[in-house]
């Protein structure tokens, strides 16, 4: 390795895991106090059903955008990040000279997980060309014997995780609107039998 500049800070990249996993829980978020209140209506019925509508109305209020956005803000400021610092993440870039004497611009983006890169370490580095430059996923230092890795949240086991919850929860309102149709018919069929 020939230069390692110091790190600067860009957003981070477009990860569709990472959006789609986000915008099913918000739908969750939003959606479930209706759900859960459908749900109780069309098995308790009656008086409770006075109860689930003010219920909704709680969770209205409750979820209006000025407060989930008071909520978020709460629990980022309890974390100890601030939203812009969560939105950037650094960025290396680097010199190597390969074994033809050639050089070549490498970039890893990223907070790093393991290891580390210094001036003068011998790196075997493992990611993608694009533009002229080698974007760094992963990289062996044979000065430190050791990986450099850059951290990343395993986006497609959380969106796997998130499906799982949806396909539950959908299966739990189904199954509770199915019995209810079903007693509805039940009833319909026996009261039109009486008269």
């Amino acid at each position: 390795m020939l230069v390692v500049e110091a790190p600067f800070h860009e957003t981070p990249d477009f990860d569709p895991c990472r959006a789609l996993t986000r915008a099913l829980w918000m739908l969750m978020l939003v959606a479930a106090p209706f759900a859960i209140g459908w749900t109780v209506l069309v098995t308790v019925g009656g008086f409770s059903a006075l109860l689930v509508i003010a219920a909704c109305v709680w969770f209205v209020f409750w979820f209006a955008p000025s407060n989930l956005i008071s909520a978020l803000r709460f629990f980022a400021v309890m974390r100890g990040s601030h939203h812009r610092d969560a939105e950037q993440v650094p960025v290396r870039y680097f010199r190597l000279r390969q074994p033809d004497e050639s050089e070549v611009v490498a970039r890893m983006k990223g907070v790093l997980d393991r290891g580390n890169i210094g001036a003068g370490d011998r790196l075997a580095c493992y990611g993608t060309w694009r533009g002229g430059v080698l974007f760094v996923q992963r990289a062996f230092n044979h000065t430190a014997l050791s990986w450099v890795e850059v951290r990343r949240f395993p986006w497609p086991i959380a969106l796997g995780v998130t499906l799982v919850v949806l396909f539950i929860g959908g299966a739990w309102l189904l199954a509770a609107s199915h019995s209810f149709l079903h007693t509805l018919n039940a009833n319909l069929d026996s009261a039109t039998l009486r008269y």
